[in-house]
């Protein structure tokens, strides 16, 4: 990661020179939003269990109001920038990502990434505020709704830095303190993301607090965690956050239907989003699914590279991928939401986190720790459910004498084919593991460079702060 750090740094040099076009003596605050809709620190917020319950609950709707954010950058643009999706449409923004040449100026990185991000920092902070020491809020909800606080403010600040690299450490609604945060180095900002998500778990309880699984409860906050240890490599961490869920029942691998893993309930759902935009599902099934009458070649198909990955009778290619025949050419598209623009009912849900994502975690950290035999059998339990029984052959077993290279070689390639297209999973899998020079130069050697690893600051929130071009250094 430390090749890809100073990206934002040299870009910000480049805006600096246009600081002196701009009147900045009216701007006090570190990023330049509008005041957050729905603001949750006023005296009355948390007069009571109903505004406290009230006030949180709109932190997730703002969340869900800006679902298009989470599916555009994690999941749309992050599959353009690696193997994962062709982009066949015309629209300037979207080729920079396919290109892997964003300009600092790109508006889905500023609007729809660092300005959602951080107006959903400033509502979670000035709950948190509202709900320490609260004697007006029964105490086992005040734990409930500060444990929901202290995760969407992980969640929100795990994405930031493995998209932007170092990012102001904002923990406090306090403009004054904010307005001249410079860039926190990623490490501190790690450790406020564990610190934060060990509160949150310690807070939650294991039942959900609606009928849903669309509120945090203590196994949404230990996926997250178990992710963060695997990706921190703290091995033994990983793996006992994860057999914890998967030893705790509430969820199962769904293995009838693959269908169904993405509908709303699912068994295998440890956290939705419930969709609010009328009129639609999913914002992945609106963009990704076309009309059954369209003759038009789709803006997002699945790369050959990707499609070459999936084995015989592997049912994921044949449910979660859909089929369009333009001009006598199949073109295949993201088809793990089937809902597209046309709504029918309300049927499927965001998924955040799942339990097939459990194994695969617990199968990369056993081996990582030499127990190849444990991480083959979770691979295995992988591929069996995706399996076509009705084929020859189809999609067998990893044999038990496979090489711990052979074993993690496996991993990379079963969390292709099971993430594929889903909340940016390959992007920060081929980062983390230090492999996405390698990929990138042989997909896209005429574009790909290796600053490419990090989004830049964007320039107008240089112009608002000019002490986010300072570097925080590293040891």
């Amino acid at each position: 990661m430390k090749n890809y750090r100073n990206k934002a740094y040299f870009t910000g040099c480049k805006v600096l020179s246009l600081i002196l076009l701009i009147v900045t003596s009216s701007c006090n605050k570190l990023i330049d939003i509008p005041a957050p809709e729905g603001k949750v620190s006023s005296e009355n917020a948390f007069a009571n269990d109903a505004s406290a319950t009230s006030a949180v609950l709109g932190i997730y709707s703002g969340i869900a109001s800006f679902q298009w954010m989470l599916t555009v950058n994690n999941t749309v643009n992050s599959s353009l920038m690696t193997d994962e999706l062709t982009y066949n449409g015309s629209d300037a923004t979207y080729l920079q990502f396919y290109r892997n040449s964003i300009s600092s100026n790109n508006t889905i990185v500023e609007f729809s990434f660092w300005q959602k991000s951080y107006e959903s920092i400033y509502r979670i902070n000035s709950a948190i505020e509202g709900l320490t020491s609260n004697t007006l809020v029964k105490e086992s909800l005040r734990n409930q709704l500060l444990g929901e606080c202290k995760f969407l403010r992980a969640f929100t600040y795990f994405y930031l830095i493995n998209y932007f690299g170092d990012v102001p450490l904002v923990l406090t609604s306090d403009y004054r303190v904010n307005a001249k945060l410079s860039r926190t180095n990623s490490k501190e900002v790690e450790e406020s993301i564990l610190a934060d998500l060990l509160a949150a778990q310690s807070l939650l309880q294991e039942n959900y607090p609606t009928n849903e699984r669309v509120r945090a409860n203590k196994w949404t906050a230990t996926a997250l965690l178990a992710r963060f240890y695997l990706y921190q490599k703290q091995y033994l961490l990983a793996e006992t956050a994860s057999t914890s869920i998967i030893n705790s029942t509430m969820y199962s691998l769904v293995l009838a239907n693959l269908n169904d893993v993405f509908l709303a309930g699912s068994s295998e759902a440890i956290f939705q989003f419930k969709p609010s935009r009328n009129n639609t599902n999913t914002e992945e099934g609106a963009i990704f699914v076309p009309s059954v009458t369209s003759t038009v070649i789709p803006n997002f198909t699945i790369s050959t590279a990707l499609m070459n990955k999936f084995e015989l009778g592997d049912k994921r290619k044949a449910e979660w991928i859909g089929t369009l025949k333009v001009n006598d050419t199949d073109y295949f598209y993201p088809f793990k939401y089937k809902q597209g623009s046309s709504f029918t009912s309300l049927t499927e849900y965001l998924i955040i986190f799942r339990l097939a994502e459990q194994y695969l975690v617990r199968a990369e950290a056993r081996a990582q720790q030499g127990n190849l035999t444990g991480a083959i059998s979770d691979i295995n339990i992988i591929r069996a459910r995706s399996r076509d029984s009705s084929i020859t052959g189809a999609l067998p077993n990893l044999p038990t004498t496979l090489s711990n290279i052979q074993t993690l070689d496996a991993i990379e390639k079963e969390r292709a084919v099971e993430f594929f297209v889903e909340q940016g999973f390959r992007w920060i899998d081929l980062k983390r593991t230090n492999r996405i020079d390698v990929v990138m130069k042989s997909i896209k050697p005429t574009t790909w460079e290796t600053t490419d690893g990090l989004y830049p600051i964007p320039a107008n929130q240089i112009l608002v702060n000019t002490a986010l071009l300072q570097n925080p250094g590293y040891n």
